[in-house]
C-alpha cells in the first residue's frame, strides 16, 4: 500500500517547515565545535543560517493559521540547506561557510516577502 501524495500546497508547505536539514546542520555545528575542527564564529555563521530556515518555518506555521489552511506563503523557488549539509558532511569548512552566507543573502529578500504576506492576512 502506498500513501498518495501531497497536493502542491501542502507539498510546499511542508517544505517550509521541514526540519531534517535545519537539525542535521545544527548537530554538525556543535559536535564539530566540541572536536575543536571549527571555532566559535564559524558554529555561529552555520546557526545564523540555520535559523534563518527556521525564522521562514515560523512565519509559514503563522500565515496558515491566519488565513486558515495549509497554503504556501512563499510560492516562489525556496533556496535549500542540501547542498549545505553535504559540504558540512565532507568536511568542506570554507566552502560550506561560503555556501551558508549564500543562502542567508538569497533567503533574506524571501524572509521579508513572507513576512509582508503574513502581516496582509493578519489584517
Amino acid at each position: 500500500m502506498s500513501l498518495p501524495a501531497k497536493s502542491g500546497a501542502a507539498a510546499a508547505v511542508a517544505a517550509l517547515t521541514d526540519t531534517e536539514h535545519r537539525t542535521r546542520v545544527l548537530a554538525w555545528a556543535i559536535s564539530a565545535l566540541r572536536a575543536r575542527r571549527i571555532v566559535r564564529a564559524q558554529s555561529s555563521e552555520l546557526t545564523r543560517c540555520a535559523a534563518e530556515f527556521t525564522k521562514l518555518a515560523n512565519v509559514q506555521l503563522e500565515y496558515a493559521k491566519a488565513v486558515g489552511e495549509k497554503r504556501p506563503v512563499f510560492a516562489g523557488p525556496l533556496p535549500s540547506l542540501a547542498g549545505l549539509v553535504a559540504l558540512l558532511e565532507q568536511n568542506l569548512v570554507d566552502q560550506a561557510l561560503r555556501e551558508s552566507d549564500r543562502l542567508r543573502a538569497e533567503l533574506a529578500p524571501i524572509l521579508a516577502e513572507a513576512r509582508r504576506r503574513l502581516q496582509h492576512a493578519r489584517q
